[in-house]
């Protein structure tokens, strides 16, 4: 199947906090969009103390984080701005899906890792997120 190309624009992002059931949108994303920092896999060192050289195996892969900004508004109850804070202060791991502009989805898990506010002047306030992403990040087939 040829490559088919999926512009970035019109993607979107939602949380699902009861298994995928239920889907909310994180409404508001400013700035880049989202992104992944992608996975990295560790390693086991198996170099031998007579080796030349110095030998490794894979092991454990790390799903990495997804990182997004959304417009900030402390009283805003529409776009999921309050289901952000819930979500860091307690800690919970829910679903993440990626929506892309054909329709076509991604789901990851994870948990909120961290959140920050920006203010700067001639920006709008915003709201930095991070997201833990535990397990497989859909990067694999099976």
């Amino acid at each position: 199947m040829a490559l088919e190309k999926i512009p970035s624009y019109g993607n979107k992002l939602h949380v699902s906090t009861d298994g995928g059931s239920n889907y909310t949108e994180v409404a508001a994303l400013i700035g880049d969009g989202f992104s992944n920092d992608g996975v990295t896999r560790d390693e086991a060192d198996t170099t031998l103390f007579a080796d030349n050289w110095k030998t490794n195996l894979p092991t454990q892969a790390d799903p990495g984080t997804l990182d997004f900004e959304c417009a900030y508004d402390p009283n805003d109850t529409e776009t999921g701005g309050h289901l952000l804070s819930s979500l860091f202060g307690s800690a919970t791991v829910c679903l993440w899906k990626f929506e892309f502009i054909d329709s076509s989805t991604e789901v990851m898990e994870g948990w909120i890792k961290s959140m920050s506010r920006e203010f700067k002047i001639g920006n709008l306030v915003n709201r930095k997120v991070q997201v833990r992403l535990t397990g497989d990040p859909g990067f694999t087939t099976t």
